[in-house]
């Protein structure tokens, strides 16, 4: 075994006792089985939190803190284990006194159950732990409170979890499951897979451990999930968190356990100070790790996304990729117009539309400011989003709260100087390769100052007032982690409190204007999780763009760990994808529809495309508007995620295929993408079909004729997916007949 994965093993077996129990999950009310509806069983130190899908049992016993989760159906008899209690300092030691059962509190109503448990010790350390089940989700949200109402300050939480589950799974033999992120921390040029997010499998040994880690970063190394699969069932756990995170999953035997937690966290936690973890969520439900991930879409939308509107995610127009800094009032309005007349929902500007900023602009210029620039938008901007709001379409904006340009800090913006970013005393420079890249001098607002915050809430609401804002797009590029104990927060937790700070500052946003759409792109943390879910209805998924084959490898991966709703990719003009526009339509099309499998971006001069691009357009948006529907159902990865290597981007030789299927109506979409496949079909194998119904199969580039077939015999003898040559793609309904 590696020495780091023996070193993860031992420190979390150390934290747990060796204690079990058998317990019968035979319960005394069938309420939740019946109905489906949450609830809370208590009874003498036992507690059962369920719904119909999921079912954790908690039992107090001789001072330790014993559970188990089930899928609710289930009952069989397996062991509790020691659970959720694991809280140590650097020296190992807690304040003295062993942790006593407080209080238990509980409530129910047919969307929610909650149950919420309080401990403490003689030293007067309190714990609470509190979880949360909804109604139709298989997963349990946890979190984790703990108050100092001792006299002295416990110095040091390093592993101050979120969630330490342990479990008793059917078999020794299990496969674990998770996606990697865009970076692996290193710059050097190699021929080698393209670090998109890429997912990955294994099988998960004998004595194993799994380490994943955020990196710097909340999504730069890794994305913050993970599916074990054993035995027909299927595990799988997650934290909110945009920060830096770690999640290390170990299997001994038939044992195993998940613990999340704040990486590189230490915190001296003050007499009368209370500190609360962020969220996690775990659960387990029959099937493979496909249905681990889609449960895991289920919880996002259950309980982290916030309620969007039926028709979302609209079709939106950004100007980054075809104007940058160099955009004038003329220009857009014109793009406003053939915008509107192609149908697109959402018109907004990126970087450059404020003060300070130029035409041919740099990293950070401008930045702080936050008001219109009147050399680019002589008749205001407030004007503009009218005129845009006057063609049908909604407004937005691109925001950087937590940069601001050298030149701007103090009265020009009310940037407090004593309020930015410092790393050992020094400023931190927000440049990419150091403070000589030729990018605008700019710094990092440290928003673990109350000070700070509450200046960039008035700043955001007065952005989003004035210019009639229905769409902010929240970045943040080059993200830096604040040690300046002068604002507020200890000089080892400024990523805890920056992120905090966002939060806050995102969620004043939301509470003054409940509509707004926030976008995130790489806000917080720097790019996305399920922390910046609560506040982001949809997420800037890559900056790389293009060519298309690219674009939907990111989505392949990044859907696992998200929801497809929820990733926006963007159309843009592209000399790798658009060899010359002599393109045949099918090739056109199939660009537009590589950004069609989550929500759908075009980032182009509209007014310079030819009559073929343009066509293709106006068909794509017509046509996602009918299907975006299906991104609210279950989705399945059809074929293996293709292999893109880089620097030498050739066309893989993989088709990709994925299916989104609506279980209200049992219908199904397929896009199917051939690239640089020497095959011209090929056969799919569906997935959530009844095998009596029978199914009418149709396409949408009518190369098929349309036929009927049962469900068994689609599951027995598959689907094909006929091309148009290289680069083309093939849509295939699956409707009952």
């Amino acid at each position: 075994m590696h020495r780091r994965a023996f070193i993860k093993l031992s420190s979390i077996l150390a934290v747990m006792p060796h204690l079990s129990a058998e317990v019968s999950s035979e319960q005394t009310s069938n309420r939740a089985l019946k109905t489906g509806l949450p609830e809370v069983i208590a009874s003498q130190g036992t507690w059962i939190l369920r719904n119909g899908l999921v079912s954790k049992e908690l039992r107090w016993d001789n001072g330790g803190l014993l559970g188990t989760l089930s899928v609710d159906i289930d009952s069989s008899k397996q062991r509790v284990l020691p659970t959720d209690m694991s809280i140590s300092t650097p020296s190992g030691k807690l304040p003295p006194g062993e942790f006593h059962l407080v209080s238990d509190k509980h409530t129910s109503d047919r969307e929610s159950a909650t149950l919420v448990l309080c401990f403490a010790n003689t030293s007067g350390l309190e714990l609470t732990l509190r979880y949360i089940c909804k109604r139709g989700d298989a997963a349990i949200e946890q979190s984790c409170t703990i108050q100092n109402s001792g006299k002295e300050p416990i110095h040091g939480l390093p592993q101050f979890n979120s969630m330490l589950l342990a479990l008793e799974i059917p078999s020794k033999q299990a496969t674990v499951c998770w996606v990697e992120g865009t970076h692996d921390g290193s710059k050097t040029i190699a021929v080698e897979p393209l670090r998109t997010y890429l997912v990955r499998a294994r099988n998960f040994e004998e004595r194993d451990v799994l380490d994943l880690d955020s990196g710097r970063l909340s999504s730069n190394e890794k994305l913050p999930a993970v599916v074990i699969a054993c035995g027909g069932l299927s595990y799988f756990a997650g934290l909110n968190w945009s920060g830096e995170w770690s999640i290390t999953t170990v299997k001994t035997g038939t044992n195993l356990t998940i613990q999340a937690r704040l990486a590189d966290f230490d915190y001296v936690l003050a007499p009368g100070e209370t500190l609360e973890s962020p969220s996690a969520f775990y659960g387990m439900i029959r099937g493979t790790t496909d249905d681990a991930w889609n449960a895991i879409h289920t919880h996002c939308r259950a309980a982290l996304m916030p309620k969007v509107d039926q028709d979302f995610p609209w079709v939106t127009y950004n100007t980054w990729y075809n104007f940058g800094w160099n955009m004038s009032e003329q220009q857009l309005r014109m793009e406003v117009d053939r915008a509107a007349d192609l149908g697109i929902e959402v018109f907004y500007i990126d970087d450059g539309w404020f003060e300070g900023s130029s035409a041919s602009g740099k990293w950070g210029q401008g930045a702080g400011a936050w008001i219109e620039n009147h050399a680019k938008f002589p008749s205001g901007l407030g004007n503009f989003a009218s005129y845009v709001h006057g063609r049908g379409m909604k407004f937005g904006l691109w925001v950087e709260p937590e940069r601001i340009d050298s030149r701007f800090v103090g009265q020009a913006s009310g940037v407090d100087h004593s309020w930015l970013a410092t790393r050992e005393s020094e400023l931190v420079s927000m440049g990419f390769n150091g403070p000589n890249d030729g990018i605008t001098p700019s710094f990092q607002v440290c928003l673990g100052c109350p000070e700070a915050r509450a200046w960039t809430i008035q700043a955001m609401i007065k952005v989003v007032r004035d210019y009639n804002v229905d769409w902010l797009k929240w970045d943040h590029n080059m993200y830096q982690v604040c040690t300046d104990w002068r604002h507020g927060h200890q000089s080892t937790t400024g990523n805890w409190a920056h992120i905090q700070g966002v939060y806050e500052v995102m969620g004043a946003l939301l509470k003054e204007f409940p509509d707004l759409i926030i976008e995130n792109c790489a806000g917080g943390g720097n790019r996305f999780d399920y922390g910046i879910m609560r506040f982001a209805r949809v997420t800037w998924t890559s900056d790389v763009t293009e060519p298309a084959h690219v674009v939907r490898t990111h989505v392949f991966g990044a859907s696992h760990a998200y929801p497809a709703q929820y990733l926006t990719t963007w159309y843009v003009k592209s000399t790798q994808d658009l060899g010359s526009i002599d393109m045949k339509p099918a090739q056109i099309d199939s660009l537009f529809r590589s950004r069609m499998l989550g929500a759908f971006g075009i980032s182009d001069v509209l007014n310079s495309w030819p009559s073929q691009i343009e066509d293709s357009a106006r068909r794509s948006i017509k046509l996602y508007k009918q299907l975006r529907r299906y991104l609210r159902g279950k989705q399945a990865w059809l074929t293996p995620q293709p292999t893109i290597y880089a620097p030498a981007m050739a066309l893989p030789t993989e088709w990709d295929a994925m299916q989104y299927w609506l279980p209200e109506t049992d219908e199904s979409i397929i896009y199917a993408f051939r690239s640089g496949s020497s095959e011209d079909q090929i056969k799919l194998a569906p997935k959530f079909l009844s095998a009596h119904r029978i199914y009418e199969i149709s396409d949408e580039d009518r190369r098929i004729k349309t036929y009927r077939m049962s469900g068994r015999e689609i599951m027995r003898d598959g689907l094909v997916a006929i091309s148009a040559g290289l680069n083309s793609s093939c849509l295939l309904y699956l409707r009952p007949a």
